[in-house]
């Protein structure tokens, strides 16, 4: 019986987490919806959609970064709401600020990328001046939407924050649907290849990131400008973020020339094996990014020992649910590879093992990182992601290469996570002693910002 209610207790804990999951994956089938248009259109085109989006690199991390920092610091906000009428007026401070913030920094990377893109285009396109020509056409609608992507992007985040995840996935299911529509009528019939995308794209998404905003407004009526001391506190968290999903996105980079490099013999096997296992690890990343934005989320506004033994009431039920994921992942692995991927052999079963046993840990993982940056520590969290994988993994890598050992080499999948598990908790335990985390700037900050308004 006992076991019964603790089950029936975690589910009601996790409530909201399925909502904020499936905005994600919603999120991830825009692009997929573009390159199906991209289908019939000329050689190239689905080349020149790739390389107008991997252009805007730093705009995608930024775009998630604030995302992450507004959500937790309006769900904080919210907490407090309930108790104070004051801090009602704070929550409603931090959805009206986040959207300031969020158009301010769209019209700033819609500037740089307008300087920037035409001159970056010809090296990212790889010198192909048919990819380039295409890509050229399409980037003055690609960057024409830059604030509406960041406005949109932000106000999801916003959506699940204050309780409204169901009209999350309403609203960017219509959108999907609207831009599959109209995205066939424009490709198809009106402006082809790439630059038809993006023109759908515009069409479709301004008026989506007016409606959201609008149903915001609601939650933001007592909100105003931010001011000054108030940016200076969100951008720093959010500078900080950054930091953390550019570094995961360099070290893959640096890991992939690693593979390609002619270390130890190279071999296009072991190439090809790590390009399908890195695909598949983006699929399994979806639940876990997730996963640590609604906990962080979940978390915000509780005292940081209050917030310790919720992570550590909750780490059994993570290591048992990612121990069944990564046993899933390890006996499903091969027939993954041979039948999905197209993929075998040492490299490719050395990858989906290491990947399989760090998975448990992945998931404990992110219950600390959640429950960091719910205090406010998001400068904590980007130093151990951005050093551990440098320090360790890509050494091991290397390492593993140089003496064409599969098994080393994949360690790097799991002994970075280790240690950061291990550090993550120290820290987390040195915060609930000192009974302050990081949180006591940003809730003073909001506080302050609604006094002076």
């Amino acid at each position: 019986m006992s076991i019964c209610r603790a089950v029936v207790a975690e589910a009601a804990f996790w409530r909201g987490y399925p909502a904020l999951l499936l905005t994600f994956l919603l999120a991830q089938a825009a692009p997929q919806i573009d390159l199906a248009l991209l289908a019939r259109s000329p050689d190239g085109a689905v080349a020149a959609y790739v390389v107008v989006v991997r252009l805007a690199l730093l705009e995608t991390v930024a775009t998630m970064a604030l995302g992450s920092v507004a959500s937790v610091a309006a769900s904080r906000a919210a907490v407090a709401g309930s108790a104070s009428g004051a801090a009602s007026r704070a929550a409603a401070s931090e959805v009206s600020g986040a959207l300031w913030l969020a158009a301010l920094a769209g019209g700033l990377f819609a500037l740089a990328g307008a300087l920037a893109y035409p001159f970056a285009l010809p090296w990212v396109a790889g010198g192909d001046a048919g990819v380039g020509a295409m890509a050229a056409a399409a980037l003055p609608w690609f960057i024409a939407t830059t604030p509406i992507r960041m406005v949109g992007g932000t106000a999801a985040f916003l959506l699940h924050a204050v309780g409204r995840g169901g009209l999350a996935i309403r609203w960017k299911s219509m959108e999907l649907a609207a831009r599959a529509g109209v995205g066939f009528l424009i490709v198809d019939r009106m402006v082809p290849g790439a630059a038809g995308c993006f023109v759908a794209a515009l069409l479709v998404t301004a008026p989506s990131a007016v409606w959201a905003v609008a149903a915001l407004r609601v939650h933001a009526s007592d909100g105003g400008r931010p001011d000054r001391a108030w940016l200076s506190v969100r951008l720093r968290a959010a500078a900080w973020e950054s930091q953390r999903l550019l570094s995961f996105h360099l070290l893959g980079l640096a890991t992939l020339a690693l593979f390609a490099a002619p270390l130890g013999g190279g071999g296009r096997e072991r190439l090809e094996g790590y390009a399908a296992a890195s695909v598949m690890v983006l699929a399994l990343f979806a639940p876990l990014v997730a996963q640590l934005r609604f906990l962080a989320m979940r978390l915000a506004g509780r005292p940081a020992a209050d917030v310790a033994v919720m992570v550590r009431a909750r780490s059994a039920w993570g290591m048992a649910v990612g121990s069944a994921a990564g046993l899933t992942l390890a006996v499903a692995g091969d027939g993954l590879g041979r039948w999905v991927y197209g993929q075998e052999g040492r490299w490719w079963s050395a990858l989906v093992c290491a990947l399989a046993l760090s998975v448990p840990c992945r998931v404990v993982g992110n219950m600390l990182r959640a429950a960091l940056q719910a205090t406010g520590g998001f400068a904590g969290v980007a130093r151990a992601d951005g050093l551990f994988g440098w320090l360790f993994g890509l050494p091991l890598t290397a390492l593993g290469l140089w003496w064409d050992c599969p098994a080393l080499a994949a360690g790097a999948l799991l002994l970075p996570e280790v240690v950061a598990v291990v550090w993550l908790w120290s820290r987390l335990a040195r915060a609930a002693r000192t009974g302050a985390g990081d949180s006591t700037t940003m809730q003073a900050q909001s506080t302050v910002s609604v006094a002076g308004r």
